[in-house]
């Protein structure tokens, strides 16, 4: 049958399952002392990204290349967000802590800020592993992208952030989740938003870039 031949869908699927799991775990490991934890997630959209495109050859090979091109830089703005992630936590939680109509104005104020710096989060490293800029602009262009493109970013946002919510909503699920997402669901999910990021940067790209790409 042709759907178990070595072209068929079934072969595809497990042969891309097998390839999610091995880049879950590269990424998971790269991940451990935390602060490598920008490099990591860059170098694991750029295995995806030439995984949606089936430009993949090694993926340990491609992703630890990856993973040592953008470490400086990766890391640098990972380390900033990591900082500017806890401030909004500190003020969040000062902001329930006074309470009153003080605190429900801060509060709203914290909370539009978090979510502006998830929505730069979702972007900010597969842009790191897609084009080459500054620090700076590499920032820049996930809050504008983020910001330009709103319903693509409310759908890769909810995405990323459903496994926690569902652990949080249920606490016995967590250890239905944690399972799940140390095989295959950082990768999985990644995968899902990599090809509603790549529909966003071939609209940034150089023609010839573009061409590049759909050879």
């Amino acid at each position: 049958m042709e759907f178990f031949s070595p072209d068929g869908l079934f072969y595809r699927i497990i042969s891309r399952i097998g390839d999610l799991f091995i880049l879950n775990i590269l990424f998971l490991i790269c991940s451990l002392p935390i602060l490598t934890i920008g490099a990591s997630a860059t170098a694991m959209y750029s295995v995806l990204f030439k995984l949606r495109r089936g430009e993949l050859g090694y993926i340990s090979k491609e992703f630890l290349e990856a993973f040592q091109k953008n470490f400086k830089q990766a890391t640098i703005i990972w380390s900033v967000l990591l900082g500017v992630g806890g401030v909004l936590g500190v003020d969040i939680f000062y902001a329930n802590f006074i309470g009153g109509d003080l605190g429900n104005v801060l509060k709203v104020c914290f909370i539009f800020l978090a979510i502006l710096y998830m929505s730069i989060l979702s972007y900010v490293f597969a842009i790191q592993s897609r084009f080459e800029n500054s620090i700076r602009g590499t920032i820049k262009a996930s809050l504008y992208m983020s910001i330009g493109y709103l319903p693509i970013t409310i759908v890769i946002m909810f995405l990323n952030i459903l496994p926690g919510f569902l652990s949080y909503l249920r606490a016995e699920w967590f250890w239905k989740i944690a399972p799940i997402m140390l095989v295959i669901g950082i990768a999985g999910i990644g995968y899902i938003c990599a090809g509603m990021l790549e529909y966003i940067f071939r609209k940034h790209m150089p023609k010839e870039t573009k061409k590049i790409d759909k050879e």
